[in-house]
């Protein structure tokens, strides 16, 4: 599986492209704050000649969602994933689009929820849904054993971890979801996180200074 980084809007989010050796692909966090930024995306689907399949919702504060309905007009085939939990967060994203700097969009619908547990197909690879709250609900890890690597949104960063004093946060909530779904993965597995510089799971089990084991 190819992994294409691209940073986004003023919040510098980390939206994840995944290829498969198929020319599948699923989009991680459509984080474009307008139409230049998601062409910047749309350019490198274009140019590889993929087949975007899915769209997946790490968790849906406004930083994360609101290019959705720009890839959506795109590419409507595409399914729009998140887990129930974060449905009413999602479609509140609108009310703080001008308030952090993004043009405010009809946010388009999901085609369905992601469960704890669920395991999504691309090509050869199974991607394992965890569900992870603490940082906002419906908070979402997705984990990859083929490729050795986990996705964790706004869960963890390196030597961070996501801020729990937003509406729905809880800091022992996020650091269950840490240890839990996120410290018991191989040590090796590279941490891909919404925001900043990857990291791994064995360095954040020794050194991270608020979740540690």
């Amino acid at each position: 599986m190819e992994i294409i980084r691209a940073v986004f809007n003023s919040y510098l989010v980390n939206s994840y492209l995944l290829i498969a050796d198929n020319n599948e692909a699923v989009l991680i966090d459509p984080a474009f704050a307008d139409k230049s930024e998601w062409n910047i995306m749309k350019n490198k689907i274009v140019e590889k000649n993929i087949a975007l399949k899915k769209i997946l919702i790490t968790h849906a504060h406004a930083d994360h969602v609101m290019g959705a309905s720009l890839i959506k007009t795109d590419y409507p085939q595409a399914e729009l994933l998140l887990h129930k939990e974060g449905l009413d967060l999602y479609l509140s994203a609108n009310d703080y689009a001008m308030i952090m700097g993004f043009e405010k969009q009809n946010m388009p619908s999901p085609t369905s929820y992601i469960e704890d547990n669920q395991v999504i197909k691309l090509g050869e690879d199974d991607l394992f849904v965890s569900y992870t709250p603490g940082h906002a609900q419906g908070s979402i890890c997705i984990y990859s054993p083929q490729t050795k690597v986990v996705f964790t949104g706004d869960v963890l960063f390196r030597n961070s971890v996501g801020r729990t004093d937003l509406p729905g946060g809880s800091f022992d909530d996020l650091s269950k979801s840490i240890k839990e779904k996120l410290y018991t993965l191989p040590e090796e597995t590279i941490v891909l996180p919404g925001h900043g510089d990857q990291s791994d799971i064995a360095y954040e089990k020794k050194n991270n200074p608020f979740v540690s084991l």
